[in-house]
């Protein structure tokens, strides 16, 4: 091996915990709560990056991991594209659909999604570790209530 990565990232599950008292296990469990909010008049929009660019691909790769599906045989040399890669399209297409995500899902990207949420406007959001530092900064108020999945 001549080269390896400095640092890797990973993608967390962070919600509002003024809102919902656990996080959902499941994407139909995050929609449905997400719809229920809604239907309150609650904050409820499920933030993340959907823009066609590296943030849609973790997209699509966390629905596939979610789902139990793969896209790469073991080796990860050949596309496999099994059953569980289709099923997280159809997942992708459901949770595109639901109404509670953000009208700029198609466009959005880190930055006005990390914004979006830190100004009080999602339930839920998914991005990198980054974001709570930077809510302590921009929102300490709203910090306190914000937690990440696995808490």
């Amino acid at each position: 091996m001549y080269a390896a990565p400095k640092n890797t990232n990973v993608q967390l599950l962070w919600y509002r915990t003024d809102l919902v008292a656990e996080p959902p296990q499941t994407w139909a469990e995050m929609i449905r709560t997400a719809q229920q909010l809604q239907a309150q008049g609650r904050t409820h929009r499920i933030l993340t990056m959907g823009a066609r660019y590296e943030g849609l691909v973790v997209l699509y790769n966390t629905l596939v991991a979610s789902v139990g599906g793969r896209i790469l045989n073991d080796a990860g040399d050949e596309v496999v594209l099994d059953e569980g890669a289709v099923q997280a399209l159809e997942l992708l297409k459901r949770f595109a659909t639901s109404g509670v995500t953000s009208p700029s899902l198609s466009n959005a990207v880190e930055d006005p999604v990390r914004l979006e949420f830190q100004d009080g406007g999602g339930a839920f959001q998914l991005s990198w570790p980054y974001v709570y530092p930077a809510l302590q900064e921009g929102a300490p108020e709203l910090a306190p209530r914000v937690s990440r999945a696995g808490d």
